[in-house]
């Protein structure tokens, strides 16, 4: 009896040594924790007061993971076609007194009805799908009968 009684009570501790050890490895893990929860915390608040400041900083890391992936190669069957600075140069140093329709080129803002005659273009090419990511937030410079015809 005394004998199981020892047996018992060295089970008993175990249990408790075990149940120390699971309360410090919870004590350790919530520690660890605590600064990426209070972090949490402190950038939740400072969104919720700066809205602005935080979309400024989502913005900053957005264009960082765009600089570090680097270029990514076009997938075969699209094409890209854009609107940049290298194109608006050559449209200005292109003579194009014959042209009406293109004339609207040499300066930028482009009516309207230039961006409906490349999409005409491309599908009379035979484009199945065109994707556009230009914002038409404001009036037409040049009125709404360039938008009509």
């Amino acid at each position: 009896m005394q004998q199981e009684l020892a047996v018992q009570n060295d089970w008993h501790h175990d249990g408790y040594l075990q149940s120390c050890a699971w309360m410090a490895t919870k004590g350790k893990w919530i520690k660890r924790q605590a600064v990426v929860l209070s972090l949490g915390v402190v950038i939740g608040g400072i969104g919720l007061l700066y809205p602005s400041q935080i979309e400024l900083l989502e913005l900053a890391f957005v264009d960082a993971a765009q600089e570090l992936r680097g270029p990514r190669r076009v997938p075969d069957g699209i094409t890209i076609v854009t609107i940049d600075d290298f194109s608006l140069q050559q449209a200005s140093n292109t003579d194009l007194s014959e042209r009406r329709d293109l004339r609207s080129l040499q300066h930028w803002h482009w009516p309207r009805k230039i961006y409906a005659t490349v999409l005409d273009r491309h599908f009379a090419c035979g484009v199945k799908a065109i994707g556009v990511d230009l914002l038409f937030d404001s009036p037409s410079i040049y009125g709404t009968t360039t938008i009509r015809s």
